[in-house]
């Protein structure tokens, strides 16, 4: 029977303060791994340090919170498609994987559709007007250079998906 070494290693493990992360965690300890936990908040990241305490304050169990995430990115479904052929029929394109998107913001793009649809204009929220919330952004740049699209706007994003959403509320006679 062969030996079996014991694991090297780091091992990264999100909601490890969870009942199924938290068992991830143990078993990862009790075998050997290093182990860096994530956890969204202070509380969370104390009570996954509390459910290993023989390992706190070692380089064994290390905790690092996690901001809150909102999903910071849209894309055009027109640029998925292009983006999909052109990741095909580009040479230098081969073999690479592309990450179809950029940044957004709930709030921008009510002030994009409350500003350039009349017909919406009382029917949207107001929230706070340019406001930028903080949050995680998607770099969908590598389709720009390589695949040579060009993203539209923001702006003409939520105008084409509103003018499409109120033309089908008006064809239904809802509207």
């Amino acid at each position: 029977m062969a030996s079996q070494q014991k694991p090297t290693g780091t091992l990264v493990i999100t909601g490890g303060g969870g009942y199924v992360g938290g068992n991830i965690v143990r078993l990862a300890l009790s075998k050997g791994y290093a182990v860096r936990l994530t956890a969204r908040s202070d509380s969370s990241a104390q009570k996954a340090a509390a459910l290993h305490p023989q390992y706190v304050n070692t380089p064994q169990l290390t905790t690092t919170v996690v901001p809150p995430f909102d999903f910071g990115g849209y894309a055009d479904s027109g640029e998925v498609a292009q983006s999909y052929l052109r990741a095909l029929e580009v040479p230098k394109a081969a073999g690479q994987r592309f990450l179809v998107g950029q940044g957004f913001r709930y709030q921008l793009a009510v002030d994009s559709a409350r500003e350039s649809i009349p017909e919406l204009k009382y029917r949207l929220p107001v929230g706070r007007p340019g406001f930028v919330e903080p949050a995680y952004e998607i770099d969908g740049s590598k389709v720009e250079k390589v695949l040579g699209l060009e993203y539209k706007t923001l702006a003409e994003t939520v105008r084409d998906t509103y003018s499409q959403l109120w033309q089908a509320k008006k064809t239904e006679g809802t509207a």
